[in-house]
C-alpha cells in the first residue's frame, strides 16, 4: 500500500494543476523518514519533486537522528533544504502563513506492532511509549496551527487516517484532528482507501465568511456612494474604505494580490534602484514572497525580524520597512520602540509602510466592531488571539514627535518617510499641531497617489504663574491679611 505521500502528490496534479508549473510554493513535512523504504521514504520522494519544480521544502521531526539524515539526504542532493528538529505541532505554532502544501505523518497511532527500539525513541524524546490518545491530540494541535500558518488554498494530507465506511468514525492519527477541521475552514479534496490517507484544504469561503460578505458589501457601497477624485465620499474622513481589493486589517491577502498590491506601492515610493528591505513579522509568509517578487532583480538585501530588538540591523542602511498585518500584534509601547529605533537604520526619507492594522478615529463599523469584540473577551475572559489597537491621532503625534514625514494614514495602516533625526528628550507642545495625509483606501491612494489633508490643532494650555508672580501674590494676600486684622481690632 502506498502511503499519504502519494495522495499529496495526486491532490496536486489533480486539485492544483497550476501550482506544479509555479516556483516558489513551500512544503512541510512534520515526520521525516526512518529508513528508506519502498514506498515510505516520503522525505526523499517529496524533496524530489520539489526539487524539480523549484519549490520550497522543509521537514521537522523530534528525533535527531531522523533530521540528520534528511539533512544529508539534502546536502547529497544539492538543494537549500531545511531538517528542522522540533515538535511538528510547536514547529506550526510559531508560523504564520508559511506554508502552501503540508504532509502530517508524525507521531505514530498505536497499532499495537511498533518495535520496542522505536517505543524506546518516544520514552527519549517524550518521555512516554506511544500513545493513542496522544497521537490524536498531537495531530488535532497541528491541524489548528494550520489555521494560522497555512496560506490560502493550503492543502494538508494526514497520513494513517481512514474511515471503515463513508459515515463511519475517523481511525488512525486524525479522529480528532478531521472532526475539528471540518468545522474550522476546511474541507475534504481526496480522501481514497488506496492510500489510507485523507487530503483536507482550507477553504475561504468557509473559514472566513465575513470576508466575502465584507467585499459584496462594499460593492453595493460604492454603487450607492461613489467616491470622489480625492476617495472622499462626502462622509468626511470616516467614509469607509471601500475600495474593491480593500482587506480587512490583521487578514493576509494572498501572495498573489500582495505582489500585484506592492508592485503598485514600489512604483508609488519611488524607490532606489537597489533596494535593502526589513520586514517586521513572521520570516517566509506570503507579504514576503510577494515583497521579493515585486521588486525583482531591484532586490538588495531582505531582513525578517520577529521581535523589537533592532541592534543588530546596520545603521542607516534600510531603503525600505514593511510590517503585513504583523503591527496589529504589537503593543503601543513596542510600535513606539520600533518607530524610535528604525531612525538609525533608515537612510534619509526611506519609507516605513505598515498595512493591516486597527486604527480607531477613522469611522470604520469594521474596525470598531473588532474593538467591541475585544472588550467582550476582557470582559468575559475569553482567551483568544488579541489584535492591538491604536488611533489616527496617536499614530500621528507618535510618526510627528519622531521627526517623520509624510505622513499618510489609512484606515488599516499608514505611511511615513524618515526626516530629520530628534532627539528623544522631554517634548512641549506643538505650536502648530500636527499634519498628516488620509485616504480611507490603501488601493485608491495607489492609484492616484492623493489624499485628504488633517490637520489636529494645538493644545491651549493657560501658561502657569511665573515665580515672581506668585511671590507677588503671596506679598499682597498677606498685607491685604494685615489690614483686615487692623480693621478687626
Amino acid at each position: 500500500m502506498e502511503h499519504g505521500h502519494g495522495l499529496l502528490i495526486q491532490a496536486l496534479e489533480q486539485l492544483r494543476p497550476e501550482w506544479l508549473t509555479r516556483g516558489g510554493i513551500t512544503v512541510l513535512e512534520v515526520g521525516s523518514s526512518r529508513e528508506p523504504l519502498p514506498n515510505q521514504d516520503s522525505t526523499r520522494i517529496l524533496a524530489r519533486f520539489c526539487q524539480e519544480r523549484d519549490w520550497r521544502f522543509t521537514t521537522c521531526d523530534m528525533d535527531p537522528e531522523n533530521t540528520a539524515r534528511a539533512a544529508k539526504l539534502f546536502a547529497d542532493m544539492g538543494v537549500d533544504f531545511a531538517a528542522v528538529t522540533a515538535l511538528g505541532e510547536e514547529y506550526i505554532a510559531g508560523k504564520r502563513k508559511a506554508f502552501d502544501v503540508v504532509y502530517l505523518d508524525a507521531y505514530d497511532f498505536d497499532h499495537g506492532k511498533h518495535s520496542e527500539q522505536r517505543q524506546q525513541r518516544y520514552e527519549e524524546f517524550l518521555g512516554s511509549r506511544i500513545d493513542q490518545h496522544a497521537c490524536e491530540v498531537m495531530h488535532l494541535k497541528a491541524m489548528q496551527g494550520l489555521n494560522r500558518a497555512g496560506r490560502r488554498r493550503c492543502l494538508v494530507v494526514i497520513d494513517d487516517t481512514w474511515r471503515e465506511s463513508p459515515d463511519g468514525p475517523w481511525l488512525g492519527k486524525g479522529p480528532l484532528a478531521v472532526p475539528w477541521a471540518l468545522r474550522n475552514g476546511w474541507s475534504i479534496a481526496l480522501e481514497t482507501s488506496e492510500h489510507r490517507a485523507v487530503a483536507l484544504q482550507l477553504d475561504p469561503l468557509l473559514r472566513a465568511p465575513h470576508r466575502h460578505l465584507a467585499r459584496l458589501l462594499r460593492g453595493a457601497w460604492q454603487r450607492v456612494h461613489p467616491t470622489d477624485d480625492t476617495g472622499a465620499s462626502g462622509q468626511g474622513l470616516g467614509a469607509p474604505a471601500i475600495g474593491p481589493d480593500a482587506e480587512p486589517a490583521g487578514d493576509e491577502s494572498d501572495a498573489d494580490v500582495l505582489q500585484r498590491q506592492y508592485a503598485k506601492v514600489v512604483d508609488r515610493l519611488a524607490l532606489p534602484e537597489t533596494v535593502n528591505v526589513l520586514e517586521i513579522g513572521a520570516a517566509e509568509g506570503s507579504s514576503t514572497e510577494a515583497l521579493r517578487q515585486a521588486l525583482g532583480e531591484r532586490l538588495g538585501s531582505y531582513q525578517v525580524l520577529e521581535g523589537a530588538d533592532i541592534a543588530a540591523v546596520e545603521d542607516r542602511s534600510l531603503d525600505l520597512v514593511l510590517a503585513q498585518s504583523s503591527w496589529s500584534r504589537l503593543s503601543l509601547y513596542d510600535q513606539y520602540r520600533y518607530l524610535r529605533d528604525l531612525r538609525d537604520k533608515l537612510k534619509h526619507r526611506a519609507p516605513v509602510f505598515v498595512n493591516g492594522l486597527f486604527v480607531l478615529g477613522a469611522g470604520d463599523g469594521w474596525t470598531w466592531n473588532r474593538f467591541r469584540r475585544r472588550m467582550h473577551q476582557v470582559e468575559h475572559d475569553i482567551p483568544g488571539d488579541y489584535h492591538e489597537f491604536t488611533s489616527i491621532s496617536t499614530l500621528t503625534e507618535m510618526l510627528a514627535r519622531l521627526g517623520y514625514e509624510d505622513i499618510t494614514i489609512f484606515s488599516h495602516g499608514f505611511l511615513a518617510r524618515r526626516g530629520g533625526l530628534v532627539l528623544d528628550q522631554y517634548h512641549a507642545q506643538l505650536p502648530r499641531g500636527m499634519d498628516f495625509q488620509y485616504r480611507s483606501s490603501l488601493d485608491d491612494w495607489l492609484s492616484s497617489g492623493t489624499a485628504v489633508p488633517g490637520h489636529l490643532p494645538p493644545v491651549r494650555v493657560t501658561a502657569a504663574p511665573s515665580s515672581s508672580r506668585l511671590s507677588r501674590a503671596r506679598g499682597s494676600l498677606r498685607e491685604q491679611g494685615g489690614k483686615l486684622k487692623r480693621r478687626l481690632r
